[in-house]
């Protein structure tokens, strides 16, 4: 889900209508939605980082948005011999478009900050403006903050949006862009570092001369600066800590993962492992718990059936479930660990089948964990499919029409593959209005 209120609300959205039936339901937060609304809120407060945020805006509506400008700055790119990069706009409704506009800025730096100065002198009272920022120590250093904060945010946003999210990789990769994002208030990110050191050792930035301008009230710009990114950095953790509060529970479930298990020969390793994910697990799923209109909802899970079965369960995937070998495209054999639907498929469905019995706790509890996403970016991509089909032409698709479009593309059948006169056929025997 998003984070909208008609959603999340445990009192009376979606989330809290759903847990007042049945409080075991876990609500999971696309955690590329909270990634963008952690980036976004935390810098909503701050006048200085809104403000560069809008710089950011302005640079891409004034050049963008008049084909005789776009042409000029192409030229004038060329003209310095640099790459032209896109200008990017800013989308509230796409997570990464921040982080690409701002490096779409300033790749394009030198070009704007020229572009603008001779747009400038023409008379040009926006261009007067924009270059002003782009020449000012403050607002361009700020671009070089959101850069690095952004650059960590939308690295960590793009492995969730991978179709193979793994739920031991959701602590690992947190805790490593909260480590970045932490160490960023004691060093400066590479990109802030790079800017910085150019205007102290020259007082310019890719051959652009800046200017070192007093804020209002005086204040020193490289004191403001420290200032800002403590406060930025401190606000952004604290949005992204708060917005992350059932990982443990998620993290619990790669007891249902074979590549987390312990190395093949360690018997002692895996005796032990994964009890306190088990536990953690248990604790939510096995426990009795009420409702708040005073329901009594017993556990799903017998426990101590459970902590039973577990052993043997750990010790049948270490054996025979752990994976198997594939062949790549290039002909090179490699094991392949399952993944937990996978391993759902291979150890209970079939001839296994009768696993669900032998280990019907177990069984009950996996099913329990995998109908609970990592992340829904996968729904996201389905929604993108559907734009893309029902156009503003086609509104009169109907629900089944629409549904076995999307289908067929998400299947991705090649076109070498596809059997175009049984298509055919079945077009001309379908009944048409004329």
């Amino acid at each position: 889900m998003d984070g909208a209120a008609v959603m999340s609300s445990d009192l009376n959205g979606v989330t809290g209508l759903l847990h007042r039936d049945n409080p075991y339901t876990v609500a999971v937060h696309c955690v590329c939605h909270r990634l963008h609304l952690a980036a976004s809120q935390a810098a909503k407060d701050i006048p200085q980082m809104k403000s560069a945020s809008l710089l950011v805006d302005s640079i891409y509506n004034y050049v963008m948005k008049s084909p005789n400008r776009l042409a000029e700055f192409k030229a004038m790119v060329d003209v310095l011999g640099e790459d032209y990069i896109k200008l990017k706009h800013v989308f509230e409704i796409r997570w990464l478009s921040m982080g690409e506009a701002i490096q779409s800025v300033l790749r394009n730096y030198r070009a704007l900050a020229v572009y603008t100065e001779e747009q400038a002198a023409a008379g040009d009272p926006t261009a007067i403006g924009l270059h002003q920022q782009l020449t000012s120590y403050l607002p361009v250093a700020l671009l070089h903050l959101l850069a690095d904060v952004l650059d960590a945010t939308n690295h960590l946003s793009r492995l969730f949006q991978y179709r193979d999210i793994t739920f031991s990789s959701l602590r690992t990769q947190l805790t490593e862009c909260l480590d970045s994002l932490e160490a960023m208030r004691q060093v400066d990110g590479p990109k802030l570092e790079r800017f910085r050191t150019s205007v102290r050792q020259s007082g310019q930035f890719r051959e652009t001369p800046i200017q070192m301008r007093v804020g209002r009230g005086g204040r020193d710009p490289l004191v403001e600066l420290d200032n800002i990114k403590a406060v930025f950095l401190e606000r952004i953790l604290e949005n992204l800590r708060a917005r992350f509060p059932r990982v443990d529970l998620l993290e619990a479930m790669k007891v249902f993962e074979p590549a987390a298990y312990p190395a093949d020969d360690n018997n002692v390793a895996l005796a032990y492992w994964g009890r306190r994910e088990l536990t953690t697990l248990l604790d939510h799923y096995a426990e009795q718990k009420q409702t708040r209109d005073g329901n009594v909802c017993e556990g799903y899970i017998d426990r101590y059936i459970c902590e039973g079965q577990f052993g043997a369960f750990k010790q049948a995937v270490a054996a025979r479930f752990k994976g198997e070998e594939r062949v790549d495209e290039d002909g090179e054999a490699t094991f392949h660990f399952y993944r937990p639907t996978e391993l759902l498929q291979k150890m209970f469905g079939g001839r296994n089948a009768d696993n669900q019995r032998i280990f019907g706790e177990v069984f009950k509890l996996m099913c329990c964990c995998l109908i609970v996403l990592v992340s829904n970016a996968e729904a996201e991509r389905v929604f993108s499919c559907q734009n893309r089909i029902k156009t503003k032409t086609r509104t009169l698709l109907g629900i089944e029409q629409l549904d076995r479009l999307i289908r067929l593309s998400y299947a991705r059948i090649p076109m070498p593959e596809f059997d175009f006169p049984a298509a055919r056929e079945m077009y001309l025997r379908a009944p048409r209005r004329l």
